[in-house]
């Protein structure tokens, strides 16, 4: 009896593996795209530390790199598709650019500065795809030093990947 239920038994085991962990693919992607955090207020008060820090490097590591984006975003991208003849160079280009003048002119104003995190709002303004959400229009809602409680836009959006959040930019519209 066991014998010829041993097959089923397996299946199942192997389903409920598989939707506990994930595919492989999954697994992969979260890997490649680190470092993520457990949470958006993981990875803003990751930001608002390396922002109190002048950590310029740091803070350009906690979004998405050209790697990160040629591998997991840029494929399911709607401008990646061949008919659209717009080259990754230049989607990369164009986003690293204006990611790096916009977190510029985010250490000028606010680098130095402490902040204590009160919440992060996410806003309406998402885009869900196959394997990762974008999440536009994010606002830090922080304490400063003086007590006071201010909203900030630090960086324009954000990537959410199964459990991993990371910044996809620092360009603020």
């Amino acid at each position: 009896m066991l014998r010829r239920a041993f097959p089923t038994l397996l299946a199942g085991a192997v389903l409920t593996l598989t939707l506990a962990c994930g595919t492989g693919e999954s697994r992969r992607s979260d890997a490649a795209l680190a470092p993520t955090f457990s949470s958006p207020d993981a990875a803003v008060t990751a930001v608002l530390d390396a922002l109190a820090a002048k950590d310029l490097a740091g803070l350009q590591a906690l979004a998405l790199s050209e790697q990160q984006f040629r591998g997991v975003v840029w494929p399911e991208l709607p401008s990646s598709r061949p008919e659209v003849n717009l080259p990754f160079e230049y989607a990369w280009g164009t986003l690293h650019q204006n990611s790096r003048a916009s977190l510029a002119m985010t250490v000028r104003e606010h680098g130095g500065r402490r902040y204590r995190l009160r919440r992060v709002d996410l806003g309406q303004d998402s885009t869900k795809y196959k394997t990762f959400a974008v999440h536009r229009d994010v606002a830090v809602v922080v304490t400063d030093g003086d007590g006071k409680e201010r909203r900030l836009h630090l960086f324009g959006s954000m990537l959410e990947h199964g459990q991993g959040w990371k910044i996809f930019s620092y360009v603020v519209d």
